[in-house]
């Protein structure tokens, strides 16, 4: 199929997505073959900024491969130095995703400027210690010479721990942390070592050595946020008067809001409504109110309390600015199976654009429920004019067809939606509606190393398409090579 396109950008993506598919698969032969297909054509691109981008996402592909020194001269072929450090910091990141310590290390190492090589070292040893390579992860936090590097990947061993529900494990490190108190000078540093220790308590629930850890801080505003953490951590544990002690006791009215503002969160998202309720009447700035009424009616949406939301829709003073929350909560409702209810908000809305909106978002959830039927009666019953909506519905009812099996009916709405793109001329459409023919229905695999980094979405591809699909991908290609242009 990317043979036939001759955009070096689009066919770069298409061939790399293809090997990638081919890897996993365990298809390493062919899936070499076509990533040698790739860097040919990643090389054509004559815009330095795509090339290079096409480049790092085939070094992600060569690190699945196991070529990591090729991966690596691939990157730092980048003209700018942030952009070599940004190519390095994936490939090390992915390594330590897979458990690779010594070659994580290696290209961490690669990377000459201290600041951004310190950041690289905690977010390596982070994801060592979450891929089960806690030994390792420790022993490279503590050959660090520099105490502030040192504590600093420490927390982040403790921080990952603490993370993965390892609290005995997260626990020890922090004592270790706790032990290094007296060698560290530097109040710059002595404040990130408190930090680093409180962010890990918060996840363990030691709120009480939380407490302990804050009085070390001097600085007032990094105090105040921690304390903020704090609140929103008793808060989510159960304990809201201890949590509203500690906002109350906040001089700073901003500060204040901003700490109710995630106990709310964490009363909400434990679906404690009554209680996050009583804390949003206790907040004085009208913005921050206004969005922790967002958040707190998002939960209520999603759980399908449709009474409880239009209850708190109606607070809002202003009827005219109850629309864009009435389309939010339509369409959470209908995730939440609530169709009936979700409809009766969207039919609140008074704005025209608004509420298609909301009709989007209904639409597209009973899709993704798998009630198709009823999304493309909806769909029929309140037409847009918006390709844009249009496409999006119709790609969404498609591929839940094809997660179905229902092969014959999703040809008939991709074919729809290729009318709707070809109006448009809309590439990018037309690219990922081909790539929903070729992947297997309900064989995506969830990606977790490489190539969830390069945010590509690959699945099992078909072996072959059928006679239907072929033709409809034959069709989408040669739109695809009618609106391409060369940006390059």
């Amino acid at each position: 199929m990317a043979k036939e396109i001759q955009n070096p950008i689009q066919k770069t993506t298409i061939l790399n997505q293809i090997a990638l598919a081919q890897i996993h698969a365990g298809n390493e032969k062919e899936g070499r073959e076509t990533l040698s297909l790739t860097l040919q054509e990643a090389n054509q691109i004559k815009n330095p900024a795509f090339r290079q981008t096409a480049l790092e996402r085939i070094a992600q592909t060569l690190v699945e491969l196991g070529d990591v020194p090729q991966a690596v001269e691939i990157v730092q072929r980048a003209d700018k130095v942030e952009r070599k450090y940004y190519g390095l910091r994936k490939i090390a990141v992915a390594l330590a995703r897979n458990g690779d310590a010594k070659q994580a290390l290696e290209v961490t190492q690669m990377v000459d400027d201290e600041t951004t090589r310190r950041f690289l070292l905690n977010k390596m040893v982070f994801e060592l210690t979450k891929a089960g390579k806690f030994e390792q992860a420790l022993k490279i936090a503590r050959n660090k010479l520099q105490t502030s590097q040192h504590t600093m990947c420490l927390s982040s061993v403790a921080l990952a721990l603490a993370e993965i529900g390892d609290r005995k494990q997260a626990l020890s490190v922090i004592q270790e942390l706790e032990e290094s108190r007296q060698t560290i000078s530097d109040p710059a540093d002595q404040a990130e070592l408190e930090l680093g220790i409180i962010l890990v308590l918060t996840q363990t629930g030691d709120f009480n050595r939380c407490l302990e850890s804050v009085t070390k801080i001097e600085d007032d505003k990094t105090r105040l946020k921690v304390l903020s953490e704090i609140a929103a951590g008793l808060a989510k544990k159960g304990d809201l008067k201890q949590a509203l002690k500690i906002s109350q006791e906040m001089m700073d009215p901003e500060i204040r809001d901003q700490t109710f503002q995630q106990i709310i969160r964490a009363l909400a998202g434990s679906s404690r409504f009554e209680d996050a309720v009583s804390v949003l009447d206790q907040m004085a700035d009208q913005k921050q109110k206004n969005d922790a009424l967002q958040i707190i009616l998002w939960r209520v949406s999603e759980a399908g309390d449709a009474k409880l939301a239009w209850e708190l829709i109606q607070t809002i003073e202003n009827p005219s600015n109850r629309n864009f929350p009435l389309a939010s909560s339509a369409g959470d409702l209908a995730k939440a199976g609530k169709s009936a209810e979700a409809l009766e908000m969207a039919n609140r809305i008074q704005t025209q654009s608004t509420k298609t909106v909301a009709i989007k978002g209904i639409a597209e959830a009973l899709a993704e429920r798998g009630e198709t039927t009823e999304a493309l009666a909806l769909f029929e019953q309140y037409p847009t004019k918006s390709p844009r909506i249009q496409r999006s519905i119709l790609k969404k009812i498609a591929t839940a067809l094809l997660k179905k099996g229902d092969t014959e009916q999703a040809l008939a709405v991709l074919q729809q939606s290729l009318e709707v793109s070809l109006k448009a001329g809309d590439v990018a459409v037309l690219r990922s509606e081909l790539m929903e023919l070729a992947i297997e229905p309900g064989e995506e695999k969830e990606i977790t190393s490489v190539t969830e980094l390069a945010d590509l979405d690959v699945g099992t591809m078909k072996p072959s398409f059928t006679p239907a699909e072929k033709k409809l991908a034959n069709q989408i290609l040669q739109m695809i090579q009618e609106c391409c242009h060369e940006s390059q």
